[in-house]
């Protein structure tokens, strides 16, 4: 047997486990069985505390030492030696280590310990942190009184940070603000090596649970990482064996179809219509608006109105994030748009995927299938035959209903920071089910403007291919019957749905916006480009009020006037939208000619149905009926 097959009795079992698709959790006693050394807290459960307490650490087994830090720096052989138990009275993030008697570290635990009090007198100038972040940016830490002490906020403060998850990182604070290394200090700084990673740890804690593990940390975002643009960055998580389990096991999404298999996330910060947004009246005026009316989660809507359009996501939650105990603000974790995230939903090895980003580069594979689709997509003419129009779908290069929904949905938020950027397009080469499916991404300057037309725009990549396809009857079909799905009844682009998940994404961080005010509203007040905190009752409370009374109920509408201007059959030229199963499609009528939704004439007489029920349009003289 060659040298690269021979396989420790821990990798033979390790893979024997894949090949037999063993759960999560009995996975998870393997890693736990397999590192028996191990740190065990007294006070295992850290985030929020009510009390103080002595805390003691143990080593599960053997006669290791254990050293310790309690300002998120990683213990060495020089941190302090462990003798007895640690007294927490403040918020204190603990890491904790074992070494053997060679000074090698065995094993490394964390908690992060929190007291509210602590939080909501958090001090501009905490110790050991410095006073910059980037050269000429000054660094900006505290919370605002005038929000955790206000009278119409301080008995909201603790509701408000229990209501979501927190997440707290804990990692060296050179890793992050050293001048010349820190990730955090020199946040423009990317690319796929490991060069701008740092050894961390995560924690996340909710109300029935809790899940701590090393990873690598990045900086994640484009604008944003601009010190000008924002002071507040996103992050990127990697689980890998460098730092411990390769992946990271745990249910943080509540939705059915989410994984409990993390190999990335990412903590959105926000950035576009949120109040960290910077302008002021002599240098990006324009933007003031997108502070006075962030709200933070059209991104999430726009997400989940794909979901309920039966599409994929990538899976999201708000929480509250804590830097080695320091309170960093409202974030949304969410899955990473990547090679690891498409095998885990769309099957396969990570190396089948091609995965297409603006404005038209690799992110990963390669780009020959994309440009065969583009290449054919932009040469489809107007026959019912078409042979280009075949080819998109014998080849399975473009997934055709994936696309309108997408379209539609990028039309229905009147998206202004997309086409020549913000999309992303998946598809296997193995197994390339009906082609490249576009997915939602950093939809945030969205819903902008009531009457915005983004119907008729020919700009990007998406946009440039509907112009070629709305031309094809075959394509025409399926974008009237996508149109008569989401903007009508319970369509979800129809007001009253549209509204609803509005509505119940606003209750996710009613409370929590609270906090991102404490910690954030103020930065443009302190950078002298506001004159004002901003705060959830006048800012945020508004503007959701205002899309609620003035953008759902007539956006829908309006979007159906631009779709039928630009040349798409809508519902308003449908006479009736559904004949019932027991009714003739004729309903007594002259003769009925049936087309499936690609154009082809078909019997009732036999069994055909699309994937939401309907069978077909009917012509029935001069009227129009979706046929159920």
């Amino acid at each position: 047997m060659p040298p690269s097959k021979i396989y420790t009795l821990e990798i033979l079992i390790q893979k024997l486990m894949k090949r037999l698709f063993l759960t999560n959790a009995i996975a998870l006693l393997w890693c736990i069985a397999s590192s028996a050394q191990s740190i065990i807290f007294s006070n295992d459960r850290g985030g929020f505390q009510d009390k103080e307490f002595d805390l003691t650490l143990t080593a599960s087994e053997g006669n290791y030492a254990i050293r310790y830090t309690l300002d998120g720096s990683i213990p060495t052989v020089k941190s302090t030696l462990y003798t007895g138990s640690i007294h927490i009275s403040k918020t204190t993030p603990v890491s904790a280590a074992l070494f053997d008697d060679k000074g090698n570290e065995v094993n490394r635990n964390i908690r992060t310990y929190i007291f509210l009090k602590d939080v909501y007198q958090q001090p501009s100038a905490p110790a050991g942190y410095p006073s910059t972040w980037t050269t000429g940016y000054k660094a900006y830490y505290p919370m605002s009184t005038e929000v955790t002490q206000g009278e119409e906020y301080k008995d909201l403060m603790d509701d408000a940070m229990k209501a979501i998850p927190t997440v707290c990182i804990v990692t060296n604070p050179s890793h992050l603000f050293d001048s010349k290394t820190g990730i955090y200090s020199n946040p423009e700084q990317k690319g796929d090596s490991t060069e701008w990673e740092r050894p961390a740890s995560v924690e996340y804690y909710e109300k029935n649970g809790f899940i701590q593990q090393n990873c690598g940390i990045r900086i994640h975002g484009g604008n944003s990482r601009k010190p000008g643009n924002s002071a507040k960055h996103s992050f990127r998580l990697y689980f890998k064996d460098t730092y411990g389990p390769k992946n990271l096991k745990y249910q943080i999404f509540e939705d059915k179809d989410a994984t409990k298999k993390f190999k990335r996330l990412v903590l959105r910060a926000g950035y576009n219509y949120t109040w960290i947004k910077n302008g002021s009246k002599t240098l990006y005026p324009q933007n003031i608006i997108q502070r006075t009316n962030a709200q933070y989660i059209i991104d999430s809507w726009a997400k989940e109105a794909a979901h309920s359009m039966g599409h994929l996501i990538t899976h999201r939650r708000f929480v509250h994030l804590f830097i080695n105990g320091l309170y960093w603000g409202m974030y949304e974790i969410c899955e990473r748009i990547d090679d690891k995230f498409a095998s885990e939903y769309l099957g396969g090895e990570d190396e089948d995927y091609d995965i297409i980003e603006d404005p038209r580069e690799v992110a990963e594979g390669d780009i020959t299938a994309y440009n065969t689709m583009y290449q054919t997509a932009c040469k489809v003419g107007t026959s019912q035959t078409d042979a280009n129009y075949k080819k998109l779908i014998d080849q399975k290069l473009l997934n055709m209903q994936n696309y309108a929904d997408y379209m539609l949905l990028q039309w229905y938020l009147g998206n202004e920071d997309w086409d020549k950027n913000n999309w992303k397009a998946i598809r296997s080469r193995i197994e390339p089910g009906d082609g490249f499916v576009f997915m939602v991404w950093d939809a945030e300057t969205c819903m902008t403007d009531v009457n915005i037309n983004k119907v008729t725009m020919k700009n990007g990549d998406p946009t440039t291919i509907m112009a070629s396809l709305k031309k094809n009857p075959q394509f025409k079909a399926i974008m009237q019957e996508r149109i008569a799905k989401h903007f009508t009844g319970d369509g979800i682009l129809a007001p009253t749905k549209a509204a609803e998940l509005y509505e119940k994404i606003c209750s996710e961080i009613d409370l929590p916006i609270i906090c991102e005010s404490a910690r954030w509203g103020g930065y443009r007040k302190f950078t002298g480009e506001a004159e004002e905190i901003y705060t959830r009752n006048d800012h945020w409370l508004k503007r959701k009020n205002d899309l609620l009374k003035n953008y759902f109920p007539t956006r829908t509408d309006i979007v159906l006037k631009q779709l039928k201007d630009a040349g798409f059959s809508t519902p308003t030229g449908i006479e009736e939208m559904m004949v019932g199963n027991q009714q003739s499609a004729t309903d007594g009528q002259q003769s009925t000619t049936v087309y499936n939704l690609q154009g082809q004439r078909i019997n009732l007489n036999t069994q055909h149905s699309t994937e939401n029920g309907y069978r077909g349009i009917a012509i029935i003289g001069n009227k129009k009926i979706l046929v159920k």
